[in-house]
């Protein structure tokens, strides 16, 4: 057994060294900014409240007592510490963050097998197994972040977004750089690799990972289970439910993040309203039965999208075939309706021009990264349009407009559904403009594309 902790590379020299620069910049312009120092007594007080000092407790004693069962087993070594303290707080600390965002056990596995052995991970592993000179990691580290956080902001306005692909490319020059140094090196001093540590090195860092997911998950139904019986009494009065009731809601979930996550709507209502425990468990029953049915939908939906893609024409209730993208281009104009809403109202009363920008990473919503979205605002603000064409020809629209004398033309929502883009601003009988907020709507726009 090797007793031995192995020394820090160069590049991981390089970036504590970065780290503790960064950390005595932001106490340096703390200590000078009173505002700044505010916000910063907020975060750490935020941070040692009770629950989440809870929650790191609970998740370094389960990394301690998994390290210790390895180690008995054989498993694990003392010259590993390094590496298992730098995965459990640069991957694992990140892990228990995001578990409240957790929806599925299946989709956030899936994702975690993608960051630990994917492409990605694996070009990274491959990396650290050399370094650079450290006065040279030193510099080239905060050069390639710099360059990336550019391509990112570069990549949220429309007039800028151009300089992303020679940003990236630069980057990815970088990268070439660090893989050809790696190359030369391990081809150089080949015989001085220790083929035992590297592989103990690469399984430990898709085994811990993996090995932290019963803990997020728990983490992640509890957190949803702890909002939905913080939002009942607000569905009853602001009267907490019975002990019996909560039991029910417990057991009535079957321990599932996906029925936990998806508990909305009306289902919190039905559940406020019970107040036995059969009663309950019977609104729980019906609850993951219609859990499953919508699951079902939306494998029907999915296989119908794969079956009709670039199929013309429309179906037996005249609604187009190919719905490539239909969902996510509702998605995204309906809320660039509520933004433009929103500012008008909470702004300087006029529809924003550049709202595009605003909006931002359009792939978070399914779409591509080039939209397609064209959004034009009148001369005098107070009337916008926005539309894109889908795969299939089909464009969809959207806008508002203010109507002097009628302060409730503001919430109304125009919807557009054509062949071709839609000719000047919603409302006044133009053609293909529905006011969706009022009771009209078109039965392209009104389809349930998404559960």
């Amino acid at each position: 057994m090797t007793l031995a902790v192995d020394e820090l590379t160069n590049r991981e020299a390089a970036s504590g060294i970065w780290l503790g620069v960064l950390l005595i910049a932001l106490v340096i312009a703390a200590v000078r900014s009173a505002s700044l120092r505010s916000s910063a007594g907020g975060v750490i007080r935020a941070f040692f409240a009770w629950k989440i000092q809870f929650v790191f407790a609970l998740y370094f004693t389960y990394v301690t007592a998994v390290v210790l069962i390895a180690a008995r087993l054989g498993l694990w070594h003392f010259g590993l510490l390094k590496d298992t303290l730098i995965i459990t707080i640069t991957l694992g600390v990140p892990m228990v963050f995001r578990a409240p965002e957790v929806k599925s056990g299946a989709t956030f596995t899936k994702r975690l097998l993608v960051e630990v052995v994917g492409l990605s991970a694996l070009l990274v592993f491959y990396l650290n197994l050399r370094s650079l000179a450290l006065w040279v990691e030193l510099l080239v580290q905060p050069l390639l972040a710099f360059i990336l956080m550019l391509a990112a902001v570069a990549n949220l306005k429309s007039d800028t977004r151009k300089l992303t692909g020679p940003l990236q490319f630069t980057a990815g020059i970088i990268g070439l750089f660090l893989l050809a140094n790696t190359t030369v090196q391990l081809a150089q001093g080949w015989r001085s690799v220790d083929s035992r540590a590297t592989i103990e090195t690469f399984v430990l860092g898709i085994a811990l990972p993996l090995l932290l997911l019963p803990l997020i998950y728990v983490i992640a139904f509890s957190t949803r289970l702890e909002t939905i019986l913080t939002i009942l009494p607000f569905h009853n009065g602001k009267r907490p439910p019975p002990l019996r009731v909560r039991v029910a809601l417990f057991l009535g979930l079957h321990f599932s993040a996906r029925n936990a996550a998806q508990f909305h709507g009306r289902w919190l209502s039905e559940l406020a309203g019970a107040t036995k425990f059969g009663q309950a468990r019977r609104t729980m029953r019906d609850y993951r039965a219609s859990v499953r049915s919508e699951a079902t939908a939306e494998r029907l939906r999915v296989a119908r999208l794969t079956e009709y893609a670039g199929v013309y024409g429309t179906d037996d209730a005249g609604l187009t075939l190919d719905r490539r993208e239909f969902a996510a281009t509702k998605d995204t104009l309906d809320f660039l309706w509520s933004m433009q809403l929103g500012w008008y109202r909470n702004r300087l009363q006029h529809f924003k021009a550049d709202m595009l920008d605003v909006l931002g990473d359009t792939t978070k919503r399914g779409l591509p990264a080039e939209s397609g979205i064209e959004l034009v605002v009148s001369a005098d603000k107070q009337a916008w349009r926005a539309h894109r064409r889908t795969p299939s020809g089909l464009v969809f629209g959207v806008g508002g407009a203010t109507q002097p004398g009628d302060e409730r033309s503001l919430l109304d929502e125009w919807r557009y559904v054509g062949s071709d883009p839609p000719m000047g601003f919603a409302g006044g009988g133009r053609r293909g403009w529905l006011n969706w907020t009022r009771g009209d709507d078109h039965p392209e726009w009104s389809h349930p594309d998404r559960k």
